[in-house]
């Protein structure tokens, strides 16, 4: 999946190639990759302030990252099959 940032000028992209890629929405440049997972990245999300980026992945993670540095801040672990999807509360 890919999600548009809250600003509007990045985007965020999980892919099969276990990465998550941060986009510049104007220029198409990709900005960071955010590596770590052990298999395909299926989802990607940002928090509401754009801060961190969420990823589900088949490796059955869900990692948070610092979208500024791209370094991971958390491993969500405990599925017995693939994450498939990551979501931030509004709150």
């Amino acid at each position: 999946s890919a999600a548009w940032s809250p600003d509007g000028k990045r985007i965020a992209s999980a892919s099969n190639d276990k990465t998550v890629r941060v986009w510049d929405a104007t220029t198409g440049a990709c900005v960071s990759t955010l590596e770590g997972h052990h298999r395909g990245a299926i989802s990607a999300a940002w928090s509401p302030d754009g801060k961190r980026i969420a990823s589900a992945s088949n490796d059955k993670t869900v990692r948070v990252w610092d979208a500024t540095t791209g370094a991971c801040v958390s491993t969500l672990e405990g599925h017995h099959r693939g994450a498939i999807s990551a979501a931030w509360s509004p709150d």
